[in-house]
């Protein structure tokens, strides 16, 4: 069978939308067990140590998680000013789930922070250890755990709907990231516990609690911990995804994930810039052809 011109110009156009797709397609993982899309999470978060010294991995007893939480995404304007806070809650991921119908087991309490452009969250030895919240609500897809950041403003209710988000991976005793930032801005502010502010000095530890790092029993040492936030707490339980979003996540190796926003997210307009490439050239062949078909003879 003779093939035409435009024809010849579609395939092509085709072959190499393809191609860019398998190209960039083997950086997602949608849909399988390896992770899931909360549509929700439109930051990234990164995580630093107790010497401001950004942190990737470490053991689900360590008290605290992690020292301080950094967002890669500048709080909305609502959100701004001398009341600003932030806190952090923890998520297991459920299987074939809206994402607004996980249960968050709140990490820290809301921290005052000094930069809007990169809000923050901090730890104390008073809060708890992720083995808590593994044992309250064990990880279901993976081993893998979304931390999120909640921020809240006098007179306006807490932002539950978008957040700022990470995710990392349990195995056995130890945690990875795979999905944040790897190096987040940990000296673009700081940040002080509620706690700290308001608590007495007693009720604070000074030192890392005996039981830290301890075998786990199977209890909660703290059932408070996994109180729900509501509208006049430091954060909210985020409301569900639109009909018809996926529940089902996009998370990569931490190799790969951004210095400074959600991974994965710059593959798309390598993507979209060759498919319409193609689209172009197929375009123009086809009005080459349709030219050379249309020119007089004579």
């Amino acid at each position: 069978m003779r093939i035409t011109g435009s024809r010849r110009a579609l395939r092509a156009s085709v072959a190499l939308f393809t191609v860019a797709l398998a190209v960039v397609s083997p950086a997602f993982a949608w849909g399988n067990d390896a992770g899931f899309k909360d549509p929700h999470a439109m930051g990234a978060l990164g995580f630093c140590g107790k010497d401001n010294k950004p942190v990737t991995s470490g053991r689900i007893g360590d008290v605290p998680f992690v020292w301080k939480y950094v967002s890669d995404e500048a709080a909305p304007t609502a959100y701004r000013g001398a009341a600003q806070k932030a806190a952090i809650y923890a998520f297991s991921p459920l299987p074939n789930s809206n994402p607004g119908d996980w249960v968050g087991y709140q990490m820290t309490a809301s921290s005052p922070y000094s930069n809007f452009a990169a809000p923050m969250a901090a730890a104390t030895l008073a809060d708890p250890p992720l083995e808590w919240q593994n044992q309250s609500f064990p990880p279901a897809l993976g081993g893998l755990v979304q931390l999120r950041m909640i921020l809240s403003n006098v007179d306006t209710a807490p932002r539950t709907v978008d957040y700022a988000a990470a995710v990392i991976k349990v195995t056995g005793n130890t945690w990875t990231l795979v999905s944040g930032i790897a190096k987040p801005a940990c000296d673009a502010g700081v940040a002080k516990s509620s706690e700290e502010l308001h608590l007495p000095p007693s009720a604070i530890p000074t030192a890392t609690p005996s039981w830290a790092n301890a075998p786990a029993t199977g209890t909660d040492p703290s059932p408070g911990s996994s109180a729900q936030p509501t509208s006049s707490s430091s954060a909210a339980v985020p409301m569900p995804v639109a009909a018809g979003e996926s529940a089902a996540p996009e998370v990569v190796d931490a190799a790969s994930v951004s210095d400074s926003s959600p991974s994965g997210l710059g593959t798309w307009p390598v993507l979209l810039g060759l498919g319409v490439v193609g689209l172009v050239i197929g375009a123009f062949v086809f009005g080459r052809t349709s030219s050379s078909r249309n020119r007089d003879p004579r």
